[in-house]
């Protein structure tokens, strides 16, 4: 999981309208397995490296909805780009 995301979301129902954005700390991730015991790394400090969401270059993690599809009066769908170790 992740411990720092933050983000905002609107809702217009009459207009059938909706926003959805949220950023992510990548180095917020945890696994619970914190611990290197025996091993070099442990799990979560594997994770944050270069091999997975390289944290120290790419710090945030970003989706911005383009669309978003309604059942009845509430939103149920969002399309949007998703940016990710510096590509969306």
């Amino acid at each position: 999981s992740f411990d720092k995301v933050s983000g905002k979301f609107s809702v217009d129902r009459a207009a059938r309208k909706g926003a959805l954005e949220f950023a992510v700390d990548t180095a917020s991730l945890t696994t619970g397995d914190n611990e290197r015991g025996a091993r070099p790394r442990s799990r979560d400090e594997h994770l944050r490296s270069v091999d997975f969401f390289n944290v120290a270059e790419f710090p945030r993690m970003t989706f911005r909805s383009t669309d978003v599809r309604f059942a009845g009066d509430a939103p149920a769908e969002f399309d949007g780009q998703l940016t990710l170790l510096g590509v969306t």
